[in-house]
Parts: C-alpha cells; structure tokens; sequence
C-alpha cells in the first residue's frame, strides 16, 4: 500500500471511531433497554488513600461521573469545563483516576483545581472495566436510583454540557423528589 492510501485508511478508521462514539452517547441517553447500574465499589481517594470512594455516595443522588487519568491529553483539554460545571451547577461531580501514578494525580487536582466532591484512585481499571470505559474521558449521569442515564466518550465541552447533559441533568431532577 503507498503512503496516501495508508493515511486514508487511518483517516477512515477515526472518523468511524468519532461517529461510532456519537452513537455511543446518543443510545444511552434515556435509553431503558440499555440500562446499567453503577457497580458497587470502594476506592481509596486520590488526595488522602484513607477516605474511601464508595459508589454509594454516587448512587444517592442525581450525579457525574467522570473517568479521567493525568496522561489522557483529552482529560487536560476537558479539566476547565468540568471546574465550570462543578461551579455553576450545583450537581456534584465525582471522579475516577483511571491506571495513572496517585502522586501525578494529585499534583494534577492541586495544580489546576480539584472539581470533584471527592476522586477514586482506580490504579488497576477495575471499576473502569466494570463500566465498559474504553476511551478517556468519559462523563457518566448517574439518576438518584444509580442507573447511568447518559454516557459522553470524550472531553466534555461548551456543546456537550449545554445540548446534552444541561437537559438530561434538568429532567432527572424534575423526575427526583
């Protein structure tokens, strides 16, 4: 195969990826058949091993969940808009730190800001496995019965909050008394 031909087949090859990725977010908004649950879990935190993540302080309310990792350049590109989220929208965010080193970790949550009510140490991908993540980041809703109501593969954006989460989020809390 010669060089363009090469760089074609790779172009095609992401650009399915991105629309597969669509389809990904798209299904799972509201999507009954689709439901899945948050997997009960404990995880040391990020900031202080001691004070443990349990899925049951996600699961207890309507929430985020977002699955990020210091080497995940996308993550980086993301950080500002979940600090915006966390500000703003009063709807608590929490977070998994997916395979990194937990010193790079919290350097990270010092350095640019910390936007989650709390961050679960994942050194080995467990819980990530659990939940299907197979690209960072990954932004999950989570309704007040613990089901994933909508799944975002990729870096959170202006677009993304305001035309797909925004209005997810507002109809959970409706739905929540």
């Amino acid at each position: 195969m010669t060089r363009p031909l090469i760089v074609l087949a790779i172009a095609v090859v992401l650009l399915s990826l991105i629309a597969a990725t669509s389809e990904i977010d798209r299904a799972w908004l509201g999507g009954a058949s689709h439901e899945r649950r948050m997997p009960e879990f404990a995880l040391p935190g990020v900031l202080d091993p001691r004070r443990v993540l349990r899925s049951t302080q996600i699961t207890a309310k309507v929430s985020l969940v977002n699955i990020w990792a210091t080497w995940c350049v996308p993550c980086r590109r993301e950080h500002g808009m979940l600090m915006r989220v966390s500000r703003e929208s009063g709807v608590p965010i929490f977070g998994l730190n997916f395979r990194d080193q937990r010193a790079d970790a919290r350097r990270w949550l010092e350095s640019l800001g910390d936007p989650y009510r709390a961050s679960g140490f994942d050194a080995e991908g467990v819980v990530a496995r659990q939940l299907d993540v197979y690209g960072l980041p990954e932004t999950l809703l989570i309704d007040a019965d613990g089901r994933i109501a909508y799944r975002h593969v990729g870096a959170l954006s202006e677009e993304v909050w305001r035309l797909h989460l925004q209005p997810s989020l507002a109809r959970l809390r409706q739905a929540t008394p």
